[in-house]
């Protein structure tokens, strides 16, 4: 699929559709919203080459894309668009306005709560494999193929790679917070405002998880 059918636009689109269309189907892609992880770079990919003139041009000449972006920075970019995307989202959701909000520290807030999740998930599945591991180990035949234990060393390995992505996951959490200390936003709190106050009410989701803010006000 070419660039433009990612971005769902046309050869044609000027710099401003582009960019709208990127947010658009960013949000579309990500995982919480029915996308993949593949979907997601496709889409980061399609708008780093369509975004800049010339990498354009170049791709309208030969249909290739030059200079392939680090697969683990467009994950990370890819994340901090999402999570900005809810933020705002569950801002506009109650009529509030961004300038009164520090975005980028309800931006942290959210990947810290994914990240409590996707640690959670990890536990569990360390506990499914060692009780698998135990329940594979009992099972004996005096004869012919011991189905059960494979089944269940089968079973095992499946959670072993939910495992290794969790951890994954996990670190590209860590990364991103990370590359989040960058930016700093100029906001203006509400009077009576407490600078350690979270906003509430506002439904969002970081990696599956339904998370809830509270306003700069208190209020809900």
């Amino acid at each position: 699929m070419n660039l433009y059918d990612i971005l769902h636009i046309s050869p044609d689109a000027s710099s401003d559709e582009i960019r709208d269309a990127y947010r658009e189907r960013i949000k579309e892609s990500h995982p919480d919203r029915g996308g993949t992880d593949e979907d997601c770079r496709a889409v980061e990919m399609a708008y780093q080459v369509l975004r800049d003139p010339e990498r354009r041009a170049r791709y309208d000449q030969t249909g290739e894309c030059d200079d392939p972006i680090n697969q683990e920075s467009q994950q990370i970019s890819s994340l901090l668009v999402a999570t900005l995307f809810e933020v705002l989202e569950g801002i506009a959701s109650f009529g509030g306005k961004p300038s009164e909000h520090n975005v980028t520290s309800k931006m942290k807030e959210l990947i810290e709560k994914g990240k409590k999740q996707i640690e959670g998930a990890r536990n569990n599945t360390k506990k499914a494999i060692e009780s698998m591991k135990e329940t594979a180990n009992r099972f004996e035949v005096d004869s012919g193929e011991n189905i059960l234990k494979q089944a269940l060393l089968s079973q095992i390995q499946l959670q072993e790679n939910n495992l290794e992505q969790q951890n994954t996951q996990l670190e590209l959490a860590d990364k991103t917070l990370e590359e989040l200390k960058r930016f700093r936003y100029k906001h203006t709190p509400l009077k009576g405002s407490s600078s350690h106050s979270a906003m509430m009410g506002i439904p969002a989701t970081w990696m599956g998880m339904n998370v809830t803010f509270t306003r700069e006000d208190g209020k809900k």
